[in-house]
């Protein structure tokens, strides 16, 4: 059955009202001149107007006045509390072939209905915009529209090129409808999004010459405004199907003509103060609102919508559309976010998760995502199939983009809409979570914790928060706080009260040894200790601590020579007293334990102030080795006195490099042997660090049955 014809009425106009009682009279003053301009061009009209949650004064002032001479007046009362179901209770109400959205503190110039009219007429796919915003009130400035013959479409990926106030024929409004912002407890921008909506359904934009919007500026929409973080809701706009193919052709013509195009705002000042017909315009909208006056357009600043912003939204929707070409429309189940790829590290911990995942089937793509300036990520080649890498840092770099978030905010939305999130802090992940982790109720957040960064000053040690910091803000947003060991998690249900439902140990998994280690032991008096220390040379790892134990045991006549491997990072200078020759000897860097001539040492000395369980420690395990390391971090849960030597850790570094040279003493004389020590902690790293075992455990966190 058809439905029954709707009464010839050419315009709806849907006047959405709230708070602005004290500004009705001049806004429904505005729309009768404008609506009786339209009826002498033969025009029909009716207005709607939609109360939501209306204060008593405004309800009360709308029925108390004289709509006479403006056609069908329609009331509806709705309870939304957000302008786009309010505006859609509106538009399923009226009868018009177009709709005209109204706001309740605005003005419109007299010509505004009848040209919008003539323009639709002239484009029966298209969106009729005002060629001029004259904002008035709190800040005065002009902009002017410009449609999308010479606007790209792809600047609606970094900000509205248009406004909120449009006219579009009724068919759109049956195929489209406003977004509930208020819903999504995150974004703003109804119109935004509808018109991106628009966009992605083939409609193009288009100004009705010599319109204007008298736009009210007031402190409580300002301050509205700036509070968000001006993006829209997730439009079909942004998805992989429509930017590639939907606006391919407008990202051929920006790459071949990146430049914006010429726009002087000072012509535009000329034009308007030289326009009679612009004259006469704001000369009506003044005798009805004084506010709007000739006298500010000498002054106020001029812009438009290809004006600054426009450059910015290009090089942001170039680089988007760049990884989506990279990403080949893919839909991942997990998106890893790193500051860059390393071999070691957070970063292999994390790749160790990713293959995992794939192994057991809990995801089938994974997605890692750099954001951190790096000349050269480690293992890209060697990732494992259905691993995806994309440097975003890199690719929005090549567009001249420096804020990553809503580019990497649109990329989860399009291409791992549901996909969780694993990371680890600080850095560019944690700032982009912190500003939009309720922006992405569907991903639920991994957050990888393994130790809690000190920092010395004084012989005083102080604990850096950022990380803990992200814990504190967020926690209720994320799904699970993982670790390489337990004993963080445990301090951290004292200090961010982090419910033990959510705390999940995954202990790193150990590749066996490649080859069979052929380690002779050691005689105590035989030959000096020989000693292995590989590490990064950094503040963390200490390294300025093993020359120190050196001339503690020299002090005490033990024999021991120490080589030391590593290189080092953020322009740490290498320790005094250590050399290429000598007691302490710099060997260089290396890549990887197994990249080491470990069989030629008789134990592994590991030094750090903070740790979690670091991988080269388990890796030296791996190997055969004697293990000598500091009790911070998860080292006690693999060090213990049956499985090696864990020195007390303290503050104090004259009593620390003590209690390293009593161990080390200690095993150059004889007094602890070494060989039972290496046999039961290679036990437990094959039982509990085993690549089967951490495919199990990933599963059980991650899988169906998880947590």
């Amino acid at each position: 059955m058809s439905s029954p014809a709707l009464p010839s009425i050419d315009i709806s106009i849907v006047l959405n009202l709230h708070d602005e009682a004290r500004f009705l009279d001049r806004t429904v003053a505005s729309l009768r001149e404008a609506m009786a301009y339209a009826r002498a061009d033969g025009v029909s009209a009716e207005l709607v107007i939609v109360l939501d949650n209306a204060t008593p004064e405004t309800a009360t002032k709308v029925a108390a006045m004289d709509f006479s001479g403006m056609g069908e007046i329609r009331i509806l009362e709705v309870s939304h509390g957000s302008l786009g179901p309010a505006r859609n209770s509106g538009i399923a109400a009226s009868r018009g072939r177009y709709i005209a959205t109204a706001d309740g503190d605005d003005l419109v110039s007299f010509n505004f209905f009848s040209a919008m009219m003539e323009e639709a007429e002239r484009n029966p796919r298209a969106i009729i915009v005002p060629e001029f915003l004259y904002a008035f009130g709190t800040r005065y400035h002009l902009w002017q529209y410009f449609g999308t013959d010479r606007v790209s479409k792809l600047a609606f990926f970094g900000y509205h090129p248009f406004c909120s106030r449009v006219f579009f024929p009724r068919e759109l409004a049956q195929d489209i409808r406003y977004v509930d912002t208020k819903a999504t407890r995150f974004f703003a921008y109804e119109d935004w999004q509808f018109n991106c909506e628009a966009v992605a359904a083939g409609y193009e934009f288009r100004t009705a010459a010599n319109t204007i919007l008298f736009y009210r500026q007031r402190s409580t929409s300002i301050m509205a405004q700036e509070g968000h973080d001006k993006l829209c809701p997730y439009s079909k706009y942004f998805s992989a199907d429509h930017f590639l193919k939907g606006l391919r052709v407008s990202h051929d013509a920006a790459r071949k003509s990146p430049k914006v195009p010429k726009y002087a705002p000072e012509g535009t000042r000329l034009y308007c103060m030289n326009s009679q017909v612009f004259l006469e315009l704001v000369y009506a909208a003044n005798q009805i609102e004084p506010g709007i006056d000739f006298e500010h357009l000498k002054y106020m600043p001029m812009g438009s919508n290809v004006g600054w912003p426009y450059q910015q939204a290009l090089g942001l929707a170039s680089a988007y559309f760049e990884a989506l070409e990279k990403l080949n429309g893919g839909i991942y189940d997990d998106v890893v976010l790193l500051p860059f790829l390393s071999n070691g590290g957070a970063e292999k911990f994390l790749l160790e998760v990713s293959k995992s995942l794939l192994a057991t089937n809990v995801a089938q793509r994974v997605l890692i995502m750099t954001g951190q300036e790096f000349e050269q990520h480690e293992g890209v080649d060697q990732l494992p199939a259905n691993v995806d890498f994309l440097d975003l840092r890199a690719l929005a770099n090549r567009h001249g983009v420096e804020d990553l978030g809503p580019l990497l905010l649109r990329l989860i939305q399009s291409s791992a809409p549901r996909a969780r999130l694993h990371t680890n802090g600080p850095g560019f992940a944690i700032d982009f979570l912190l500003r939009y982790y309720r922006a992405l109720p569907e991903n639920r957040i991994a957050y990888y914790y393994f130790c809690a960064e000190t920092l010395p000053h004084q012989q005083l040690h102080f604990t850096y928060g950022s990380s803990l910091n992200f814990l504190s803000e967020a926690l209720n947003g994320i799904g699970w706080v993982i670790s390489d060991h337990g004993r963080i998690l445990g301090d951290l249900e004292k200090t961010v009260h982090l419910a033990p439902a959510k705390a999940e140990t995954l202990y790193a998994p150990v590749p066996p040894s490649a080859e069979s280690v052929t380690r002779l032991p050691y005689s105590p008096g035989s030959r000096p200790l020989r000693i292995l220390w590989a590490s990064r040379i950094d503040t963390q790892k200490r390294p300025d601590l093993v020359p120190r134990i050196a001339r503690k045991l020299e002090e005490r006549g033990v024999k021991a020579s120490i080589d030391m491997y590593g290189s080092s990072v953020f322009g740490y200078s290498m320790p005094a007293g250590v050399s290429r020759d000598g007691p302490v000897r710099h060997r260089g860097a290396f890549r990887g334990f197994s990249s080491l001539p470990h069989d030629q040492y008789d134990l592994f000395l590991y030094t750090s102030s903070y740790d979690g369980l670091p991988n080269v420690v388990l890796e030296a395990l791996s190997c055969s080795m004697l293990v000598v390391a500091p009790d911070v971090g998860g080292l006690r849960e693999v060090i213990t006195p049956q499985t090696g030597v864990l020195i007390a850790h303290e503050a104090d570094d004259e009593v620390l490099i003590e209690h390293y040279a009593d161990a080390l003493a200690a095993i150059a004389n004889g007094s602890i042997q070494p060989l039972p020590l290496i046999r039961n902690a290679q036990r437990l790293i094959e039982e509990r660090h085993s690549e089967e075992a951490h495919r199990q455990r990933v599963a059980s966190i991650f899988g169906p049955t998880g947590n």
